[in-house]
């Protein structure tokens, strides 16, 4: 079974935020195992002082974790997740 999900981002004032982790543009590849916690974040940055990020999810599979926080003008995205084995 595959999961799929997008990020990206959208400048409402002045420049437009970036990823910086993983690197702007970039694809991967995650492989999830039945019963073993699969955990990643992700990080988003703008260059326009003041403004602030936010960073939301959809799409993710049923019994996975979200969670944000965020540092002046960057926020990190986490996910944990534990699959079962109706969901590999």
């Amino acid at each position: 079974m595959g999961v799929e999900f997008l990020l990206q981002t959208k400048a409402l004032i002045g420049n437009a935020p970036s990823f910086t982790s993983p690197a702007q543009g970039a694809s991967y590849g995650i492989i999830a195992n039945n019963a073993n916690t699969l955990s990643f974040s992700v990080i988003c940055s703008d260059p326009d002082a003041g403004n602030t990020v936010s960073i939301t999810q959809l799409g993710l599979p049923p019994g996975s974790n979200w969670s944000t926080t965020s540092s002046g003008t960057s926020t990190t995205g986490s996910v944990s997740w534990t699959p079962t084995s109706t969901q590999i």
